[in-house]
């Protein structure tokens, strides 16, 4: 899933697991020569007219990187308030293209009406720096 329709090329690593659209992750693998595969893109308001969804009770977002190209497909799900939790892989460093940055995740969300409820499966790195870990939103307040 991604913002628009269209076809993109992924460049393939070793465990599929860490796939990702993100194209700066691509470029650096397209200059390692690994194979890559064409990819289909869709968006999440394509799916859900395609398989006539009203509601979306928990929308689970793991993309490597690409979480808000993932969240902007969604924008008629937002104006009717059809998704109502989004649980989704952060990371807490900008310059970690495998993770989407958290206050963008945070800002986009909550421009959208959503409120942040708390972090699952947290990764650290360092001495008690989180890495990355899955996020929780809920729409509507904080209460």
């Amino acid at each position: 899933l991604g913002a628009a329709e269209e076809v993109r090329h992924v460049f393939l690593r070793e465990d599929s697991q860490w796939n990702s659209l993100v194209p700066e992750i691509n470029e650096y693998l397209r200059q390692q020569d690994r194979p890559g595969v064409e990819v289909t893109v869709s968006t999440i308001d394509n799916f859900i007219a395609a398989n006539s969804f009203e509601i979306i009770d928990l929308l689970k977002i793991d993309t490597e990187g690409y979480e808000t190209e993932v969240l902007q497909g969604a924008k008629c799900a937002f104006e009717r308030g059809a998704i109502d939790a989004i649980l989704l892989e952060v990371g807490f460093d900008r310059s970690q293209l495998q993770h989407s940055y958290y206050l963008d995740v945070f800002r986009h969300l909550e421009e959208r009406g959503f409120c942040f409820k708390g972090l699952f499966e947290m990764s650290f790195c360092g001495r008690n720096n989180i890495d990355f870990a899955n996020a929780l939103f809920y729409r509507g307040t904080s209460q």
